[in-house]
C-alpha cells in the first residue's frame, strides 16, 4: 500500500491495516500520551504513529520521515532489529 492510500482509509481500516500489515517498532510515553510507531513493509515504506490517552486511539499519523521520529531514536534497541 502506499502512503496516500493509507491516508484515505477510515480511522477503523488504518488500524486493521497496521495490525496485519506493519512491523512494530516502539513505543514511548510522553507526557499523559503513549505513542506506539509502527513500520509498513507494503509497496512504499512508511511510518504510522499511533496516539493513545487512557487506552484509547486519540490519533493516527503517517508519515515517510521527519521530526516525528525523533522520539522514538534513543528507545529502538537496534541490534536486537538486526538479529530478529
Amino acid at each position: 500500500m502506499y502512503l496516500y492510500d493509507f491516508n484515505a482509509l477510515k480511522e477503523n481500516e488504518k488500524a486493521e491495516y497496521v495490525w496485519q500489515h506493519c512491523n512494530f517498532i516502539g513505543a514511548v510515553e510522553v507526557e499523559r500520551s503513549r505513542y506506539s510507531l509502527y513500520s509498513s513493509r507494503g509497496k512504499q515504506n512508511f511510518y504510522v504513529e499511533f496516539e493513545l490517552k487512557e487506552n484509547k486511539i486519540v490519533e493516527i499519523r503517517s508519515f515517510i520521515s521527519g521530526w516525528c521520529l525523533d522520539k522514538y531514536l534513543d528507545k529502538i534497541d537496534i541490534i536486537k532489529m538486526i538479529i530478529n
